[in-house]
């Protein structure tokens, strides 16, 4: 039976509501769910399959390349559907796939094929997933009322919770994956169906979205709600820059990281999902750090020389992994490349929900994560090649080097640098622009007989 729709809720703070408590546990669960994920899935290609580079940089490229052909489709979606049934269903149907997974590798009958069935399932729905559940955010937090908050910085706030239940929940999954070593990948694999059921009875706890969808974005055709979401970011001198930085993140940090890692493990480091584990927990540990600062921070100055800043560190720390070091200094590097990393996506994906309009929202942040996620396949891909030519240590210089010529033109070439100036220009702008269109409706309305 569906939730009624909520009238504004007054609490405390954020935290006191059900609602976002709902919402932040589905939130959690998914990405703890995706944490198991990304520690067994290149642990069964590399370890149990035996891959080459190659093999893991394509199984790795068809977890993620179902965003290239959804994710703004699924944008346009969410923005004509109720969010909380759409989340529902996708927690639901992400039950399935992990279920049959764990059958597979239980009894021994995992092949290569399989795998990439696996990843290609999951990544659509994780294409639908994420800029549904993005944009119910804003609908969820849009009901509450806080007595003790301020209302400037709420949604920043809500981003930045939302964002450390991500990285918490990535992390409490990548930790849970290492007892793989212990009990097998099987039992593992059939605790992420689990996970997902969790998130499908939480997402079903949320209220029904108050803003009812006009109609006629109900009825506009897919392909014209994605044109008008892309022409909104390309006119926007704040989502612009965003989106290709966000592109470029995943396409010199993430892919590399993805590839990089499990190959440099196994062949510097002896191999074993403990050791993978142990690296990839420490990165995301790194991100739950800088999320608590920030909280703890509040308002942020400049954000866009923060992000900028937390994202050279990241060339900084990829380079790093240049050098043959013991393992505990590995993680080490993994953990302060995790907090610049925490800060860049916190204050990005803030920024993006706080311009996007209410109409184009799930449409503009699928375009984001489009940037982020569908530039990990292809530096998925290039590792691949790139560590096969060149070997594992060697080819971390290519994503660095072009990860900093990207923050080299957008500092100088972009509005970054000053993108809290510009966001209060705009939203100034908006707000007459409101003002004036109301009392024009006003004055031309026919005079009452």
């Amino acid at each position: 039976m569906d939730q009624p729709a909520a009238s504004v809720q007054t609490v405390d703070t954020l935290t006191d509501s059900a609602d976002f408590r709902w919402y932040l546990t589905t939130h959690g669960s998914w990405f703890a769910a995706l944490g198991l994920q990304m520690v067994i899935f290149p642990y069964l290609v590399t370890e149990v399959l035996l891959g080459s580079p190659k093999m893991i940089g394509i199984a790795q490229m068809s977890l993620m390349a179902p965003t290239w052909v959804l994710m703004l489709f699924a944008g346009a979606i969410a923005d004509r559907r109720d969010g909380r049934k759409l989340l529902i269903a996708l927690n639901a149907a992400a039950i399935v796939p992990p279920l049959v997974l764990s059958v597979v590798v239980g009894s021994g009958t995992l092949t290569y094929a399989l795998i990439i069935v696996y990843a290609l399932s999951m990544g659509v729905l994780s294409a639908f997933s994420m800029p549904t559940r993005d944009s119910l955010l804003n609908d969820v937090i849009a009901r509450i009322h806080e007595r003790k908050g301020d209302a400037h910085s709420k949604l920043q706030r809500a981003v930045t919770l939302s964002n450390m239940l991500q990285f918490g929940g990535q992390t409490l999954g990548m930790i849970i994956a290492g007892a793989a070593a212990i009990f097998g990948a099987a039992p593992l694999i059939f605790f992420h169906a689990i996970i997902a059921a969790l998130g499908t009875f939480a997402a079903h706890r949320l209220h029904a979205p108050v803003r009812k969808k006009p109609a006629n974005e109900m009825t506009a055709h897919p392909l014209k709600a994605v044109r008008e979401g892309l022409s909104e970011v390309y006119r926007s001198p704040v989502l612009l820059p965003l989106v290709l930085t966000a592109l470029s993140v995943g396409l010199f940090f993430a892919g590399s990281f993805m590839v990089t890692l499990p190959v440099l493990i196994r062949e510097e480091y002896g191999g074993g999902i403990s050791r993978f584990s142990a690296a990839t927990v420490s990165f995301w540990i790194g991100t739950i750090v800088s999320s608590i600062t920030l909280i703890q921070m509040g308002h942020i100055a400049n954000r866009g020389r923060a992000l900028l800043l937390a994202l050279a560190s990241g060339v900084v720390m990829l380079t790093a992994m240049s050098i043959p070091m013991p393992f505990a200094a590995l993680c080490l590097v993994f953990f302060l490349w995790g907090l610049g990393a925490g800060v860049a996506l916190t204050l990005s994906r803030g920024i993006v929900q706080e311009s996007a309009p209410a109409t184009h929202r799930a449409r503009i942040l699928a375009i984001y994560q489009l940037g982020f996620s569908g530039g990990m396949p292809l530096g998925s891909l290039a590792m691949g090649f790139l560590i096969e030519a060149f070997g594992v240590r060697a080819s971390v210089y290519v994503p660095a080097v072009a990860m900093a010529i990207v923050l080299t033109v957008m500092a100088f070439r972009s509005k970054l640098l000053s993108i809290d100036k510009v966001t209060q220009r705009l939203a100034a702008e908006a707000a007459i622009s409101t003002t004036g269109d109301s009392s024009n409706r006003t004055e031309d309305a026919p005079a009452p007989r």
